[in-house]
């Protein structure tokens, strides 16, 4: 039923008995006025409606339909050290600030450095987008997504260190970023956009975890990857990157690798020579053809273990040394035994002769 429709119903009651007309309008009026109070007050615990935009300090945000509010802008050109804040207070409701949303900072020339707030999940596409002034970025370990371009063309962005919770980087993410010269990506990151790093030719460091599974097309475009041979050079596959750190140039990143240094002892042979091996990868122990008078090889030790030629190791976070092991043949080790006895058999025979003659004579 209509408001017209029930005030009209209202009167034609009222006209029957004044006293009860005046009871019943007050009645009405009185209901009216609370429902209008109460809305009032709901909207005001609730806070402005989601697609509200407002400014304040300089920054520009849009509350979203949770309840919290996303950065859309920079509303005062003349920031450059910028540091957000976790949380906004706007009409008398507070916001809490969780996202950089897409375009936010786009092209904002003058910044040059941006510090993000814990409780911040998420950095949009193109939020940082030719920022070239830009050198220095603090993330957060609640940020767990960095979008498509976000940093594209950040060109004096030295270094930039990706939090655990980050899951994915986007496409073109770090696009050209020339300053960079190194990138940790942490373990919980399993895919790499396409052109994710393109063109970082100021890059000499790359540590790609072995959760990565997904790299996109170009993603390290530009750069070169060498094996630890330094001479063989790695298509870039997950297979080739993932799991491994590279250092050198831009031009020729060498895959990190350290030497296995055979040490065997007195063998009659030369040591056998193991290529570099890369951190995480595994690596089948030499066998030993030489000699050692007296003494049989039976494999390698690491100052710990012994293990025996063949036998497959996963090589750690530093250089190796294995040391040969000798030991005795089983027959000599009996030869020496019966040696033994026999020699403390005749000292036995040679005190009780020594004594039966004494008290003979």
């Amino acid at each position: 039923m209509s408001l017209l429709s029930t005030i009209g119903e209202v009167v034609k009651i009222m006209s029957v008995c004044p006293v009860l007309k005046a009871s019943l309008f007050t009645i009405f009026v009185l209901a009216v006025v609370s429902s209008y109070l109460v809305v009032s007050e709901s909207d005001s615990a609730d806070g402005a409606a989601a697609g509200t935009s407002f400014t304040d300090g300089g920054l520009e945000y849009t509350i979203g339909a949770d309840g919290t509010v996303a950065i859309t802008g920079l509303g005062d050109p003349s920031i450059t050290e910028l540091t957000i804040p976790s949380s906004v207070t706007y009409d008398s409701v507070t916001y809490d600030v969780t996202s950089i949303g897409d375009y936010a900072f786009y092209n904002c020339t003058g910044l040059t450095s941006v510090t993000i707030p814990e409780g911040v999940t998420s950095i949009g596409d193109v939020a940082f987008y030719n920022c070239t002034g830009l050198t220095s970025v603090t993330i957060p370990a609640s940020v767990t997504s960095i979008g498509y371009s976000a940093f594209y063309n950040c060109t004096g962005l030295t270094s930039v260190t990706i939090p655990e919770g980050v899951t994915s980087i986007g496409n073109y993410a770090f696009y050209n970023c020339i300053g960079m010269t190194s990138v940790t990506i942490p373990s919980s990151v399993t895919a790499i956009g396409d052109y994710a790093f393109y063109n970082c030719t100021g890059l000499t460091s790359v540590m790609i975890p072995s959760s990565v599974t997904s790299i996109g097309g170009f993603a390290f475009g530009g750069l070169t990857f060498y094996a630890e041979d330094t001479t063989t050079i790695l298509e870039q596959t997950i297979g080739n990157l993932s799991g491994n750190s590279f250092a050198g140039t831009f031009d020729k990143l060498i895959r990190g690798y350290h030497t296995v240094t055979y040490d065997i002892g007195a063998g009659s042979l030369s040591a056998p020579v193991q290529s570099p091996v890369a951190e995480g990868h595994s690596f089948t122990l030499a066998t030993y053809d030489g000699t050692n008078d007296g003494y049989v090889f039976v494999g390698w030790s690491d100052g710990t273990n012994v293990y025996a030629a063949g036998h497959s190791l996963t090589m750690g976070t530093s250089d190796i040394t294995l040391t040969a092991v000798w030991e005795a043949p089983a027959e000599t080790n009996m030869t020496v035994w019966i040696a033994g006895a026999l020699v403390a058999i005749i000292a036995v025979v040679l005190v009780a002769v020594f004594y039966v003659r004494r008290f003979v004579l």
